[in-house]
């Protein structure tokens, strides 16, 4: 409240958006990650798994309206008082995943970091130049090592063999 005030002082907030976030009501979500479920904790671990399998919207909060539309209760805006909302059942799809967050880009950095140094596209077939998808990751070494004696006998080259290099 200070910060914001001070922020307003300084011009740097006007008033009405200052009233919008002095209004705000916090919905209680956290992203607090120092509060553990010891393994030992049978009840609190079936509360978090509960909690992680909720569904996005309590099923009493949404009813049938006219016009299949579909009347959804929430919970007071300050601004408004808006108590409910009317949307037809694509908007409250489209309400509900907006709220899922985008993947994250450092999935495929390894990939882009490959690019950046090799100057090659790990993710680009070699063959026909279309994009390819990763299908599993395999990170048992004896499993490893049968797939390279494998591609030895079948006169593939080992991709791990010494190499000359690169003709300039």
């Amino acid at each position: 409240r200070r910060v914001l005030l001070r922020l307003h002082r300084a011009e740097r907030l006007s008033e009405e958006f200052l009233r919008s976030l002095l209004g705000w009501v916090h919905s209680g979500f956290s992203v607090h990650g120092e509060q553990t479920v010891p393994a030992e904790d049978p009840k609190g671990t079936e509360r978090l798994a509960r909690y992680l399998t909720r569904g996005p919207l309590p099923i009493d909060v949404v009813e049938k309206a006219e016009g299949g539309r579909l009347r959804v209760r929430i919970s007071p805006d300050p601004r408004t008082g808006l108590v409910e909302k009317l949307l037809d059942p694509l908007e409250l799809i489209h309400a509900l995943a907006t709220q899922i967050p985008d993947p994250s880009p450092s999935r495929a950095s390894w990939a882009r970091l490959l690019r950046r140094i090799f100057e090659f596209d790990p993710l680009l077939c070699p063959a026909c130049g279309s994009e390819m998808k990763i299908i599993s990751v395999i990170m048992e070494p004896d499993v490893i090592d049968a797939i390279l004696r494998h591609l030895k006998r079948t006169g593939m080259r080992d991709p791990f063999e010494g190499r000359a290099p690169p003709a300039a």
